[in-house]
């Protein structure tokens, strides 16, 4: 069985209800969520909502992160789309703006005893990924969001098969970019530093992967053509505009985006995917990683395409390199 812990976010709800209304009514989510993390995106200072108060409000929070919440104020029915996808506040939205009703969302604690098993037997350390696992749980409750959002199982796995130890090791874990090595690197490696020595475990020297050599190998992956499609990207183009502008299919576009994302060139990716298949794509990326499309397309409904899944992982790895 599955557990849910439920998070306090009436002060984010308030916010993200507080910035729909500024912007009149007339966004939607992706926009939205763009002006509440202080993005630097062309249509967001075309519009002036850099000038607006709530604009990044939640600039410490992921894409994901907001996104969830927006999605949780639908389903509760205080905020809904109009035809055009616009949001507009429900008269029960009233009450949470003005302080009188708390808002929660769930997220899942733990994973059912299959799941956990199967997830275990794959670290080559298993104590010491539920070492780690423990530090993501407590950090999570302490910023108020899931713990995919600090690392998913993934990186954790790889954290205690590599154990990193040094900066340019630790930024060659899977899903670690600059962000969440500042912010969490330091705590991750303490715990591994601590098991090594309890453990009595030799490392030798040829696992150590220098940073620069990273952010090489990253960079090395971005060609001329994704470049093109980035600076078009960049001017406000969305994929189907790209594709049809470079008589390219909108499979090689978000090739090419996928590219630029890795390479961490890619700062900003709003999905259209619909919310459930995101939710789908993201615990079978949880459970599998973004290495390979077919394992996730294994895990999911039919309706999802690889294409979808393809826009999540990108929005994945931009997260991942932000924090």
């Amino acid at each position: 069985l599955e557990d849910f812990e439920l998070v306090d976010v009436t002060k984010e709800a308030q916010m993200v209800l507080s910035c729909i209304l500024r912007m009149d009514q007339r966004f939607g989510a992706g926009l939205v969520c763009n002006v509440l993390r202080g993005s630097k995106a062309q249509k967001v200072l075309e519009w002036k909502f850099d000038e607006l108060s709530t604009y990044g409000l939640l600039k410490d929070y992921s894409q994901a992160s907001v996104l969830d919440i927006l999605s949780s104020l639908t389903a509760e029915n205080f905020i809904s789309p109009d035809e055009h996808g616009a949001l507009k506040l429900r008269q029960s939205a009233t009450p949470l703006l003005k302080g009188e009703e708390k808002f929660f969302i769930k997220y899942r604690e733990e994973k059912s005893e299959k799941e956990k098993t199967r997830t275990d037997t794959s670290a080559e350390y298993p104590e010491l990924f539920e070492k780690l696992r423990m530090l993501r749980l407590e950090i999570s409750k302490e910023k108020g969001v899931p713990p995919y959002v600090i690392f998913h199982d993934s990186s954790l796995i790889d954290m205690s098969n590599k154990l990193p130890t040094t900066d340019g090791e630790f930024l060659n874990i899977t899903g670690v970019g600059k962000a969440k090595f500042e912010n969490y690197g330091e705590a991750f490696m303490e715990v591994i530093k601590e098991y090594i020595d309890e453990e009595g475990i030799e490392k030798t020297s040829s696992a150590i992967v220098r940073s620069h050599q990273v952010k090489d190998k990253l960079n090395s992956r971005i060609g001329s053509s994704d470049f093109t499609t980035y600076k078009l990207y960049e001017q406000g183009m969305d994929i189907e505009e790209i594709a049809n502008e470079r008589s390219i299919s909108t499979k090689t576009v978000r090739n090419h985006l996928y590219n630029l994302a890795v390479g961490g060139m890619l700062k900003e990716f709003v999905s259209d995917v619909e919310e459930w298949k995101k939710i789908e794509i993201l615990e079978a990326i949880e459970e599998v990683g973004i290495s390979f499309l077919n394992p996730i397309k294994a895990r999911v409904s039919e309706e999802i395409n690889y294409e979808e899944i393809r826009e999540v992982i990108i929005m994945e790895i931009i997260e991942n390199n932000e924090g």
